[in-house]
């Protein structure tokens, strides 16, 4: 079993350490916000041959209007958008197949909705017109 043993160091605002502490060794798994005592340096956590820097800007008090119950920390307060990419075709529907190396498209890769893929690929009864492109399903960016 590897060491998860931590050890608190000091740092200051040149990144050079100015002492070597020792306080004492927990786990990281186990690690809290009450295991620090001073929150005007910062903070690096070594493990093993990797160094953790925790630097904390700004930090209130819980106010009650606030989420009481510890077990919903941290709150996530920002969601990435997912990013679609419209049909290359029509410019109106949401992209469900990508090709790759297609001799006919303008773009590599080249996005299509479903009606344009089947349309300039596929004909009537659903047999390719022809095979040297690579095709992909595509969800999102």
């Amino acid at each position: 079993m590897k060491d998860f043993s931590c050890r608190r160091q000091s740092q200051n605002n040149n990144g050079n350490f100015t002492r070597k502490v020792i306080f004492k060794a927990f786990f990281l798994s186990q690690t809290n916000f009450n295991y620090i005592d001073s929150f005007t340096e910062s903070l690096v956590y070594v493990q093993g041959d990797c160094t953790h820097t925790l630097v904390i800007r700004d930090m209130r008090l819980i106010h009650p209007d606030d989420v009481h119950n510890r077990a919903v920390y941290p709150i996530i307060t920002f969601q990435l958008k997912l990013r679609f990419q419209k049909c290359s075709v029509c410019k109106i529907f949401r992209a469900a197949k990508a090709t790759v190396d297609d001799k006919w498209t303008p773009e590599n890769p080249c996005y299509f909705c479903e009606e344009c893929f089947s349309l300039l690929h596929q004909a009537k009864d659903g047999t390719p017109l022809y095979t040297d492109f690579v095709e992909f399903d595509y969800n999102h960016d």
